[in-house]
């Protein structure tokens, strides 16, 4: 589902897949995350010939209960993503063209319009009370982060050299029907702002113009939606107009 980077930048977390797998040689189309003949996962196979890349302090250490769950959790939603996007193929590459078109029209809103405050606060939030390694550890290790969606978040991905690791954190906070989010990646470098509705008990949508993307001073429209898989568990992924790439992550709710 990944497709080449249009403006390549280190600050973006993202990790794309071979088209080859290392396991049996099956040949699968670009982009695709996992190798349709034997299951193995090509955006992890890249990475291992990534580790030359530096983590810079990013968590690595896992315990082995959670971490089970974050994998199999990542394999699920890898799963869920390519059937998804089978489905939806019309509506995203529609939705990326209208990202691409309205690159920056109306996103600095979530920084300088008049729900900026709202944002701002969460912001403050976060940076007052950022996610620790050793809350992280815990979480691996089954602790819970309890029911409900208000409240900070870690981001995990899957990388199969070094396990479940942390791209990021969040902060969410509900309001009726809809959820308010701040999202942190690159150490704080890149931010996303945006409010998702609810559809359902377990899905929320933020359609394009309700997310937007700050980087470098810049703003990009943003879009995606998260399913939730447990308490406090959020099954994630997006698109943005900075790019053609698709970014997917595990939010796990921290206590």
């Amino acid at each position: 589902m990944a497709k080449n980077d249009l403006h390549p930048d280190p600050n973006m977390e993202q990790i794309d897949a071979d088209a080859v797998c290392a396991e049996c040689s099956t040949v699968s189309p670009e982009g695709t995350l996992i190798c349709r003949h034997c299951g193995n996962n090509l955006r992890d196979q890249r990475a291992r010939r990534f580790s030359a890349v530096e983590q810079g302090g990013e968590l690595t250490a896992t315990l082995p209960s959670r971490s089970r769950f974050v994998r199999g959790g990542l394999m699920a939603f890898g799963l869920l993503v390519v059937l998804w996007t089978a489905f939806n193929a019309g509506r995203i590459e529609e939705m990326f063209l209208k990202l691409q078109m309205d690159e920056t029209r109306g996103t600095d809103a979530f920084w300088a319009g008049s729900e900026s405050g709202d944002f701002d606060a969460l912001r403050a939030e976060l940076n007052a009370n950022p996610v620790t390694d050793a809350e992280v550890k815990a979480l691996l290790g089954g602790a819970s982060g309890g029911e409900g969606l208000d409240g900070r978040y870690v981001l995990l991905n899957e990388n199969k050299l070094f396990g479940p690791t942390k791209i990021g954190e969040a902060i969410a906070q509900t309001d009726g029907d809809a959820l308010r989010f701040v999202v942190l990646l690159a150490r704080g470098k890149v931010e996303l702002r945006g409010v998702g509705q609810f559809d359902g008990d377990s899905r929320i949508t933020a359609p394009e113009g309700t997310v937007g993307l700050s980087l470098h001073g810049k703003y990009y429209g943003a879009a995606g939606f998260a399913q939730v898989v447990g308490a406090g568990t959020l099954e994630c992924h997006g698109l943005t107009a900075y790019s053609e790439e698709t970014y997917a992550a595990m939010a796990f709710r921290v206590p």
